[in-house]
């Protein structure tokens, strides 16, 4: 494998892939597609049962799974048939890259702003708790 030809505009460009993927590469792509499939649908059916905190981030990683899994998918589907321009190899890199960069987003937002959105709400509930109750 020529890493050089990553950077050279003509091959990435190109109307259509001479050659299919190697069996290595085919095998982990859809190793990250069934994975991103598979987290989709066991986050499903854990949807019911957790807080609305929790409810929207796993919405955002069941996206994810379901979105960068079709389409990767179609554009190995391209890529084998060799379908003009949708086929081209910067299609493939441009998802991946795409892919990782939302994925980084998801884990941050896991890391970072999950744990403080839970600290603010329960230093919003020890708030409210002494203050006086409406009356009706």
């Amino acid at each position: 494998m020529n890493l050089a030809k990553l950077f050279d505009w003509a091959y990435l460009t190109h109307r259509y892939a001479t050659d299919n993927l190697s069996w290595w590469t085919l095998s982990i792509l859809l190793i990250i597609f069934g994975g991103a499939l598979i987290a989709a649908i066991l986050i499903t059916k854990k949807l019911k049962d957790k807080n609305v905190g929790a409810r929207k981030f796993l919405t955002r990683v069941q996206i994810w799974g379901f979105s960068s899994s079709l389409v990767g998918v179609l554009l190995i589907f391209f890529r084998q048939v060799r379908a003009l321009y949708l086929s081209s190899r910067i299609l493939l890199l441009l998802w991946l890259i795409v892919t990782i960069v939302w994925l980084g987003f998801l884990i941050y937002e896991w890391k970072v702003v999950l744990p403080k959105k839970k600290q603010d709400q329960k230093n919003q509930e020890e708030f409210t708790k002494w203050l006086p109750k409406k009356k009706n």
